[in-house]
């Protein structure tokens, strides 16, 4: 979008203000329907679809600095369920089939 990282961070954290140049390039991802809400005052808060997914995944990975902005969002917002998930354990039918071995062998090992 034409500036620094560290410049995007900054921003974010409020430690310094978006400038018009900046603004506009961000703009240029608003859809239409979005920037016409923006310049009534209105804050869009439509839901994503699965193909806004895609086209912002396919976007993030073809143009660093949009990537770059996309993780920070990412962070910024869903952050804490994405630490959670770090601390999660999903248990499958394979950790449940091991976990049967292992009490079936420990059971026979202390029957002996």
């Amino acid at each position: 979008m034409g500036v620094t990282g560290a410049y995007l961070r900054m921003v974010r954290s409020g430690k310094a203000r978006a400038g018009d140049g900046l603004l506009c390039q961000a703009l240029k991802y608003a859809a239409e329907d979005e920037l016409r809400l923006l310049l009534k005052g209105t804050v869009p808060e439509a839901r994503a679809s699965l193909n806004d997914a895609v086209r912002v995944s396919a976007t993030a990975r073809a143009d660093p600095e949009f990537r770059e902005f996309l993780l920070g969002l990412i962070k910024e917002y869903p952050g804490d369920y994405i630490t959670m998930l770090r601390h999660t354990w999903h248990v499958g039918e394979e950790d449940i089939e091991g976990f049967a071995k292992a009490e079936r062998l420990r059971g026979i090992h202390n029957t002996q």
